[in-house]
């Protein structure tokens, strides 16, 4: 929902290309050449695996429960997708998600400064990806996290008024999601939509009587 783009792979591996270093851009004065530059690539390696599970259940449930296919079918999307979401935002000891990737950009922060700091970590984390001129399109944190941010008030409901506090214009423009699969205590914002989950098929379910 951030905006993670899939790309179809049919093979094992697939290359992405990346640009490391952009050309110069430069002036010049007429019939005069412009002076050469180039640009730097590398490769990102998409790797795929195969994830599933194994569900066991009795023929006798299986024939009498109308619902029984499109039930088991559900819960096996539901959790794929939420494990691939664990997989590219915390990553695992075999694989690597956005909060584990060489480059990402951090700001320290404990969530017990929260209260104190408010939203400058997020501002300072918008401003680092402006910093390379890229533009953040949201913001996901657990929801422990989340309630955390929600729970701000503006006064100690003794010498002044406890009122929730509003997010600064910059935080409030972009959207929050919340989900069980990020490390709690941790908020990435980002720019969602150059994340890339390579897709080698989509999600088959087979039946057994093995």
């Amino acid at each position: 929902r951030a905006g993670c783009k899939t790309v179809p792979m049919t093979t094992e591996t697939l290359g992405i290309a990346r640009v490391n270093v952009d050309p110069a851009v430069s002036g010049k004065a007429e019939n005069e050449a412009f002076s050469e530059t180039s640009i730097v690539f590398d490769a990102v390696n998409l790797v795929s695996r195969t994830v599933g599970a194994l569900i066991v259940s009795s023929r006798e449930l299986a024939a009498d429960a109308p619902n029984f296919p499109q039930l088991v079918e559900q819960v096996l999307a539901r959790k794929i997708a939420q494990q691939v979401d664990a997989w590219g935002l915390v990553g695992s000891s075999t694989i690597t998600g956005v909060t584990n990737l060489d480059g990402v950009q951090v700001v320290d922060a404990s969530v017990g400064s929260i209260a104190t700091s408010k939203y400058d970590e997020i501002i300072a984390g918008i401003a680092d990806i402006e910093g390379v001129n890229g533009v953040p399109n949201g913001i996901i944190t657990h929801p422990d996290t989340t309630e955390v941010y929600r729970k701000l008030k503006s006064g100690d409901g003794t010498t002044s008024a406890a009122l929730y506090l509003d997010p600064p214009a910059a935080v409030r423009a972009l959207p929050w999601y919340s989900t069980t699969q990020m490390t709690s205590g941790t908020l990435v914002v980002a720019d969602w939509t150059t994340v890339l989950l390579g897709l080698r098929q989509n999600i088959q379910v087979e039946f057994s009587t093995d």
